[in-house]
């Protein structure tokens, strides 16, 4: 992904060529350098540290190969020129609702101030860096099943999947089920929210 939360830990994938053949490469971020795990001649990994400002901010990634030898950097042996690359804020939501729903799927839930909370994000990039702009989009993870999540005014809603009831409780002749649901703006690194959402069997109405 092309950006990470502020704490790091997000395994970046690189694509390129000639990998296979380093001594050693190490992804840097403003400095900080990260051993870059070579998967293939065209693919490598890093681990992206923690922000080194601490803040929510752009940064610099660039690929170093060093010697074999000394394990010094030599410049000359940059391997990609320095991109950008972000840190974002931690998840921000002021509510979820609802929190209850048809084992069918398809309710639409609202995660109340997440939008407000990635607009400032962006207006503060915008400030220290106008002509980037990172990728990223947010999705929603019911339990293990992620759906993409749309921007309302101030919010995100992410949309319920269907859910195989696998451990249910009996209540009121109902059967119930409750997954954790988990946020994130990189596709890759999810935070969770704290909020369960409740699967419930469809109602039937016999009389």
């Amino acid at each position: 992904p092309q950006a990470a939360p502020l704490v790091g830990g997000t395994i970046v994938t690189i694509r390129g060529t000639g990998f296979a053949g380093a001594d050693s490469v190490l992804c840097e971020f403003d400095g900080l350098a990260s051993v870059a795990k070579v998967l293939s001649p065209t693919m490598l990994t890093c681990t992206a540290p923690p922000s080194i400002t601490g803040t929510a901010s752009k940064t610099a990634l660039s690929l170093v190969q060093t010697s074999a030898a000394t394990g010094v950097a030599a410049m000359s042996n940059t391997a990609m020129a320095p991109r950008p690359f972000f840190y974002h804020p931690l998840m921000s939501v002021e509510a979820v609702e609802p929190t209850l729903g048809p084992s069918a799927g398809g309710t639409v839930v609202s995660l109340e101030g997440l939008a407000d909370a990635l607009d400032s994000w962006l207006a503060g990039l915008s400030e220290t860096s106008p002509l980037a702009t990172p990728a990223f989009g947010v999705t929603c993870r019911f339990g293990n099943v992620t759906v993409a999540g749309t921007a309302h005014g101030s919010d995100y809603h992410c949309q319920s999947p269907a859910a195989s009831l696998q451990s249910s409780t009996s209540q009121s002749s109902m059967s119930y089920s409750t997954v954790p649901i988990a946020v994130s703006i990189n596709g890759f690194d999810y935070v969770n929210i704290g909020v369960g959402f409740t699967y419930h069997d469809d109602f039937e109405v016999t009389a």
